[in-house]
């Protein structure tokens, strides 16, 4: 699921209450959460502001994942968080 769309869900806000807490507009915020569009870091600055204000722990890494050069490449969504399919989650002991 996309970040945004998460955190939205999880705040219960309209896309147009988040629009207007982030200073955009309900239809750029749909945009987000088809993963159309990307914000810009400042809208993700506004958006970790308005969830923690409402008491949602959420951080700007946990939206955008880095490039390793400092850059900003894309949103992570749920699935980037799953291991690839017949690999666990969890590490085997060794013997």
């Amino acid at each position: 699921m996309n970040p945004i769309l998460r955190i939205r869900k999880r705040l219960k806000v309209s896309q147009t209450e988040l629009g207007a807490a982030l200073k955009v507009t309900q239809s750029a915020i749909s945009q987000y959460e088809k993963g159309e569009i990307v914000p810009n870091p400042e809208v993700v600055r506004k958006l970790v502001e308005f969830a923690r204000s409402k008491g949602l722990d959420v951080s700007f890494d946990s939206i955008y994942a880095p490039t390793g050069n400092g850059k900003l490449d894309r949103m992570i969504s749920s699935d980037d968080t799953q291991p690839p399919v017949g690999q666990s989650s969890r590490k085997k002991k060794s013997r």
